[in-house]
């Protein structure tokens, strides 16, 4: 058995626009979204603020520092073993 529907077509075509609009708005605030928690994990992982670096910029410190300690001359040392 075949339901008809009693709704003229130009109402039809005006549910279809308003749902359309609302693929749209939940898209936007879920892009928003995404954006800004991009945007505060970027701000902690990444900070440069010298009382608490972020976790990338004080990897990158210590890697640097390490690389300038030169470990490896040390080595050259008679007592080294």
């Amino acid at each position: 058995m075949k339901i008809k529907c009693f709704l003229p077509r130009w109402k039809k075509i005006i549910l279809s626009f308003n749902q359309r609009g609302q693929l749209v708005v939940e898209y936007v605030l879920l892009l928003s979204m995404a954006a800004i928690v991009a945007a505060i994990v970027v701000s902690k992982l990444g900070s440069r603020n010298p009382d608490e670096p972020g976790a990338i910029i004080k990897g990158w410190s210590a890697i640097i520092k390490s690389v300038g300690d030169d470990k490896a001359d040390s080595c050259f040392n008679p007592n080294c073993r």
